[in-house]
Formats: C-alpha cells, structure tokens, sequence
C-alpha cells in the first residue's frame, strides 16, 4: 500500500481528481461492462482476500428499505451525473465481512465477471479466499496434498 500525504487541500484534490481520471479511463478501454444484476470478484492479493459483489440498481435498493420519491429521484439524478459513470452501486462481501457491505464501486476495480452460479457457490462456501476454495467456487476441484487439478464441472 503506498500512502501519499499533501501540502495542502488543492494537492490533495488534483491527486484525487487524477486517479479518478485514471480510473474512468481503463474502465472505458476495458471491454467488459458491468450493470446492475451482474456479479463480480475483486481480488486484494496482498491480503490474500477475495471480495464477491453484486450490482444493484440505487434507486430500487433504497425503495425496498422505504424510501421515499425525492431520495430515489435525488439517487437517480447521483448517478447519471457524468463522473459517476464507471461506478456501480453494489453490495460486497467477503471472508471478513460475509453480510455484505453496501456502497460504491468502480468499474476499473472489479477484476472478473462471475456468473450467478458461482456467485451463489461463493455465499454457500462463506466467500472464500483460499486458492482451493476459489477454485471450488469455479468448479475446479484440486487434489488436497498436490494442489493439481484433478476435476472441472462441465460448461
């Protein structure tokens, strides 16, 4: 993790303002999209910690928890403003945090789209994080003392 420390406020807000120019642009140069309904992984390898997600629609997540026509026509008109377009509102969850955890993605950040399938292998396996688990959540079963793979689900 690299920290980085400033001078002041403006420093502070270019450098923002720059890594989420960054952001926006290997989301756009990236093939894959991601909407609400879709699934998918982020991977922290230097916590050796794999995070699920799941792309929720704003608007419809805050209807559902009560709330009321302005919230939901202020959260719509939230994320259609233009920098705002690579993020997704989602709930994560993981080996640390296996109820989930709400809030904002950004595109460039999500590693794999997952299929519902295996979304649903993940949250009965409680998200894992180990190479076999993982593997696991894909269908690839591993021999225990090896690690070599010895059996895949059929596609």
């Amino acid at each position: 993790m690299e920290i980085q420390t400033f001078d002041s406020w403006e420093e502070l807000h270019v450098a923002v303002c720059g890594d989420n120019d960054a952001a926006d642009a290997a989301a756009a140069a990236d093939p894959q999209t991601y909407e609400v309904g879709d699934y998918f992984l982020r991977f922290f390898p230097e916590m050796r910690l794999v995070v699920y997600g799941e792309i929720l629609d704003p608007v419809e997540t805050n209807r559902q928890a009560g709330g009321d026509d302005d919230e939901c026509e202020y959260l719509r008109h939230q994320y259609a403003l233009p920098h705002m377009q690579f993020v997704r509102y989602t709930c994560c969850y993981s080996s640390l945090v296996e109820e989930g955890e709400l809030g904002n993605t950004h595109c460039s950040s999500m590693n794999a789209k997952i299929s519902e399938d295996e979304f649903t292998r993940a949250r009965k396996t409680r998200w894992p994080s180990d190479r076999t688990g993982v593997l696991a959540v894909f269908g690839i079963t591993t021999n225990p003392f090896t690690g070599v793979i010895t059996e895949t689900l059929e596609a």
